[in-house]
């Protein structure tokens, strides 16, 4: 007879979480993920991820804790720590998550998400009211403390400040939680694989996970010989998954809209660094109901699927600039065209170069680094962008930033270089 708290997850089947992390998942710190999604944007282009959820996903995460391969080495609390913060990984992320993230980035404001709760929990009286009680969804506290001393009784202190460094990568099991090959990344790359609709192994996550055998602070996860080939198809699927991602052109406008308006939005005092717990709906009210239209018709637009103009997207040389020199970039454009410009870069996040240590002694690399990044243009004046601008973009860009365009961004993704520039 199934548990009579079992559930069914897209990926892994029928599935029970353990009692704890159970217990932890009902909290409002947890239940606030379901609605915050899993793509950062609600994607035109694969309507498949468009609302998938965080909590999904850190559900996902959660189980596959739960399976590692050296799982049976540990204690009861080691294991309960180890879940515990593999649910709690992605918590602190704001609305609409690292897209967010990356808006407050533009002008310089903000902290990562998982650095978030250890700042709240070792500086109670913080700008955070209430510290790690904090209300955090629907006038809900959080619920982390009240947990934690239900399920470690005295020595509850000790393994939440151990839950939070490990969901960061720190601690004994950080590198199993955030690292190069994590379970994080396991289960990020395959869920939205699979919900876009791509042809994949569901379980393939849980076979990486049981292929690990230890976990060093230093050195990262350890894996069985034959989890070789196991991380070779997650990284082929992981360079369909980020292609789609990034490539998409009608989901890129709509990343930079949104992120225009929150730029504007943070100007003008709409939101504040306390802000970050607002949901995704909660979010699009308030930028919706501001009086300036620099910040609500942007979101309007968007949502009615009225979107700016878009540069071509090109492939940059070299490491990807931080967001504040991006910003300055947009506002050096916009008087060069003689237009109001939005710029947007992102890494090439299709490849990752991978080195692990074997259960045999051995050590593996796979995948690659690419060394570019991916720049792309947009307006709010309703006028496409010609190739005279889309030449100036790419000169003002390699003059800007010190670095030279590649070529076009091929539009699937499947190209690792793209089309050779028409701008060089």
């Amino acid at each position: 007879m199934a548990s009579k708290n079992a559930f069914l997850d897209p990926l892994y089947g029928e599935q029970t979480l353990g009692e704890s992390a159970e217990a932890l998942a009902r909290q409002p710190v947890i239940q606030r993920l379901r609605h915050v999604r899993l793509s950062n944007i609600d994607s035109v282009g694969m309507p498949g991820i468009a609302n998938v959820s965080r909590y999904e996903h850190s559900v996902g995460t959660a189980l596959l804790a739960a399976k590692v391969g050296f799982r049976t080495r540990l204690s009861s609390v080691e294991r309960e720590i180890l879940e515990a913060a593999a649910l709690m990984h992605d918590s602190a992320i704001p609305p609409f998550g690292h897209l967010v993230e990356e808006a407050f980035a533009y002008v310089s404001a903000g902290v990562d998400h998982e650095s978030r709760w250890s700042l709240i929990f070792a500086n109670p009286g913080g700008h955070e009211v209430g510290g790690i009680n904090l209300q955090i969804f629907l006038g809900r506290q959080a619920g982390i403390w009240s947990w934690a001393e239900k399920t470690f009784g005295n020595d509850a202190g000790t393994a939440l400040a151990e839950i939070l460094a490990t969901s960061r990568g720190n601690g004994k099991f950080g590198k199993c939680i955030c690292g190069d090959l994590d379970l994080d990344n396991l289960d990020n790359v395959v869920r939205a694989a699979f919900h876009m609709g791509i042809e994949v192994d569901r379980l393939l996550p849980v076979r990486i996970a049981e292929a690990m055998t230890d976990v060093d602070p230093r050195r990262g996860v350890v894996f069985r010989a034959d989890a070789k080939s196991l991380i070779q198809t997650w990284l082929d699927v992981r360079k369909q998954v980020y292609g789609r991602f990034m490539l998409s052109r009608p989901d890129f406008v709509g990343k930079v809209m949104l992120i225009a308006a929150t730029v504007e939005a943070y100007k003008r005092g709409l939101f504040t660094q306390r802000d970050w717990m607002l949901t995704d709906s909660a979010f699009l009210e308030r930028l919706l109901a501001a009086r300036h239209k620099e910040v609500s018709e942007p979101v309007a637009n968007w949502l009615c699927g009225e979107l700016w103009p878009l540069s071509e997207l090109v492939w940059m040389d070299g490491q990807a600039p931080s967001y504040p020199p991006v910003y300055e970039f947009s506002q050096v454009l916009s008087k060069g065209l003689n237009r109001t410009c939005m710029a947007y870069a992102i890494k090439d996040k299709r490849f990752r170069a991978l080195h692990f240590e074997t259960s045999s002694g051995g050590a593996v690399d796979l995948g690659s680094a690419t060394g570019r990044w991916l720049l792309g243009v947009c307006s709010s004046l309703r006028r496409c962008f010609g190739d005279v601008e889309n030449k100036k973009i790419a000169d003002y860009a390699s003059k800007f930033f010190g670095t030279h365009c590649i070529g076009e961004a091929d539009p699937w993704g499947t190209s690792e270089l793209g089309t050779p520039s028409l701008f060089q």
